[in-house]
């Protein structure tokens, strides 16, 4: 349980710093549709 708890935390990490996640919480707080670009 824990290795899984740690490799969960570094995916989550390396999503929540990515320029598409960015993108889409302003997309949601502006209300339109995310343009993600895979970064």
């Amino acid at each position: 349980m824990t290795d899984q708890v740690t490799a969960t935390r570094a995916a989550l990490a390396e999503c929540f710093a990515s320029e598409d996640h960015a993108e889409g919480v302003a997309a949601f707080l502006e209300r339109r549709p995310a343009r993600f670009t895979g970064r």
